[in-house]
């Protein structure tokens, strides 16, 4: 009993410590080591205080790491540290999480609470469900016009070659059936919800679905990037539901195989409820991890509109590119389309403007999976010729992922960053729809197909990386002798990080190793951390629909002045 008081006082103490994250990098003052006191998210902390004290949790522990020590395998070495910390507890480790430098595990709150006071872990999360972004609308049967492609330009871009030849779209979601429309166009499947039985195609029909509206090619429909390429990533199960270290495992595998399968862009139809800061979210920083390494990470708001503040996560996350939905009314005619009532949008508890723009996800036709759990359940949403209707933020963000394709087949040097920037630029304002609702507009191919590209300097967004990341660049670069305490964010050269030193053949999910990876190809020589300013930022000001992203203002951000373009 006294253990339990004790347990119920540790949970209500996390939640009245009100942000329960790792601190921001302060204006003008170096960076800072993380503390070595554990942070407890929100969920978590909750769950402290209410739980039965001997039943176990799934939680994400991150281990802190020892700057100058760890060196280029930092978060590999961060994982075996969480695992080594969580069996001292008596706890279960359940899988390496090299991405956020961690592991997944199983712990009471005792086993918690003891991790608490161990110094060698910076941070324990809730491994908190993810689901599938796409809703049961109870439509009427019927057939339903296929006007997406026309709406965003796609039609048009395809009538000057640009069909997406030569990208790969991974689809982090259910698994894709094998469907004749989309013969020849997977190029890999890999199976994280069971692995030791790995399926071939899409018991839930949602993965299929979404890979067909990227890139499908049959008389009965076309998809936004009909000649892309396909990489199936299944995190999801048969119900659409899964875990957040499951979708960080699938984003780890993605940036491990990006360059031998051409992934270019990820689609991540799918969201878990956000828990407080995008700095400590372990999706939002696998995400990030992902997107520095030259993947256009995808993401779906959510559907949990009207109301404010609802983007879930990997949404949440500044850097990577989320999207709500439009309703286009039947037509392809732009000027009626309007932002449904389930399209989740911000500010974000970091005051962030999400989503960062729109495309068609109201009743939106795309390939059906006989038998599956959503041909099931949804009867009324079959459509003629072996077709089916979704309606959510997820056909919305395989519609943009297949815009990205475009874009990036017209210009493969683009960044993510100058990628999300020129779409994000030549987006058509929705007549009616407030900024907030609908972020840059509704996605207009067309016109970013004509949309000079930004300098990479200036398309970078200025913002804080997520404390994940901060631990990783900490370890990895104290060990090179990088005098981390003038580092500028603006100067670091992500692009000529290479990940994919990293052996496929030798990979293992238990042990995930990284000490393969080349760092020396990376320029640090001319980076200054010690002038980066935050607490000046402010995102309540940004107005979009004055944005332009050539000449981008911040309002009150203060830069250093010396920061010189790439």
């Amino acid at each position: 009993m006294n253990r339990l008081r004790s347990l119920t006082r540790l949970g209500a103490a996390l939640l009245a410590a009100g942000t329960l994250l790792l601190p921001q990098v302060a204006l003008g003052a170096p960076l800072q080591s993380p503390p070595p006191a554990v942070r407890v998210d929100s969920d978590l902390a909750q769950q402290l205080a209410s739980s039965d004290p001997n039943a176990p949790l799934h939680v994400l522990v991150e281990a802190a790491g020892t700057p100058g020590v760890d060196g280029p395998d930092g978060n590999s070495r961060r994982a075996n540290d969480a695992e080594t910390a969580v069996r001292r507890t008596g706890g279960q480790p359940t899988g390496h999480i090299n991405l956020v430098g961690g592991v997944a595990a199983d712990l009471t709150p005792a086993q918690i609470q003891q991790l608490s006071t161990d110094g060698t872990v910076a941070h324990v999360a809730l491994d908190r469900p993810v689901r599938a972004t796409s809703l049961d609308t109870s439509d009427s049967p019927g057939a339903t016009p296929i006007t997406y492609p026309q709406t965003i330009g796609a039609t048009l871009a395809a009538r000057q070659g640009v069909t997406g030849k030569g990208i790969g779209v991974a689809v982090v979601d259910t698994g894709i059936a094998n469907d004749p429309a989309l013969r020849g166009h997977v190029v890999r499947r890999v199976d994280f919800v069971d692995p030791l039985n790995p399926t071939s195609g899409d018991p839930a029909g949602h993965g299929t679905h979404l890979a067909g509206i990227v890139a499908a090619s049959s008389p009965s429909l076309t998809g936004v990037a009909p000649d892309a390429s396909l990489v199936a990533v299944r995190v999801l199960d048969e119900q659409g539901n899964g875990r957040l270290s499951t979708v960080i495992k699938g984003l780890e595998w993605t940036v491990l195989h990006r360059h031998e399968l051409g992934i270019r862009v990820v689609v991540l139809a799918l969201s878990a409820p956000a828990s407080g800061s995008y700095l400590d979210d372990p999706l939002a920083a696998a995400a990030e991890m992902a997107w520095q390494s030259g993947l256009v990470v995808v993401a779906a708001a959510g559907n949990s509109g009207p109301a404010a503040g609802t983007v879930g996560t990997p949404g949440i996350d500044p850097l990577i590119l989320t999207v709500g939905s439009s309703d286009e009314q039947g037509t392809p005619n732009v000027a009626d389309d309007t932002v449904p009532w389930f399209s989740s949008h911000g500010p974000t508890a970091d005051g962030i403007a999400k989503p960062d723009l729109v495309t068609p996800g109201r009743k939106i036709v795309s390939l059906r999976v006989p038998g599956s759990t959503l041909d099931v359940q949804m009867p009324t949403h079959r459509e003629p010729n072996g077709l089916f209707r979704l309606t959510g933020t997820s056909p919305s963000t395989a519609v943009a992922a297949g815009a990205a394709a475009l874009v990036l087949q017209q210009r493969p040097d683009l960044t993510p960053d100058q990628l999300k920037a020129v779409l994000t630029a030549s987006a058509h304002p929705l007549a009616g729809v407030d900024r907030s609702v609908q972020g840059a507009g509704s996605v207009d191919v067309a016109a970013a197909l004509r949309t000079a590209t930004p300098n990479a300097q200036s398309a970078r967004p200025h913002v804080q990386p997520a404390m994940s990341v901060l631990r990783y660049l900490r370890t990895s670069l104290e060990a090179q002798g990088v005098d981390v305490d003038r580092l500028s964010w603006d100067r670091l050269s992500w692009d000529r990080l290479s990940w994919d030193a990293a052996a496929a053949d030798r990979l293992s999910w238990d042990r995930l190793s990284w000490d393969r990876l080349s760092w020396d190809r990376l320029s640090w020589d001319r980076l200054s951390w010690d002038r980066l300013s935050w607490d000046r930022l402010s995102w309540d000001r940004l107005s979009w629909d004055r944005l332009s992203w050539d000449r981008l203002s911040w309002d009150r951000l203060s830069w250093d002045t010396q920061a010189a373009l790439d």
